[in-house]
């Protein structure tokens, strides 16, 4: 995660250039980024198009959370005075939707 997504980013600012600011910047535009090597099929009406997948949101924030931990220890070593991680903001996920079963829906699965 560090080399793929952390160090093209951040790897030439110094630790202490690194404010909200550019935290932010770089996590709102991570999910533009696209997946190396992995592509998703577009059927249309007579092609089939290969398109780059785009990285999701819940994927950004365990990359943040990386982020968030490599200068959490540059704090506690006493390399940088705060943590600018603190006062940015996860992405927000979608949330799958679940359905539960009716009792009859389960009734007629768990019986026939």
């Amino acid at each position: 995660m560090m080399e793929m997504f952390l160090v093209p980013y951040f790897g030439k600012m110094r630790i202490d250039r690194i404010g909200e600011e550019e935290i932010d910047t770089w996590l709102v535009n991570f999910v533009d980024r696209e997946r190396r090597g992995t592509f998703k099929k577009i059927t249309g009406d007579t092609d089939i198009a290969l398109v780059p997948k785009k990285l999701k949101a819940s994927y950004a924030n365990v990359v943040f959370g990386v982020l968030r931990l490599m200068l959490k220890q540059a704090v506690k070593r006493h390399i940088i005075p705060f943590n600018p991680v603190d006062n940015v903001e996860k992405l927000t996920t979608e949330q799958k939707q679940v359905e539960i079963l009716t009792i009859t829906e389960f009734k007629v699965l768990l019986f026939q």
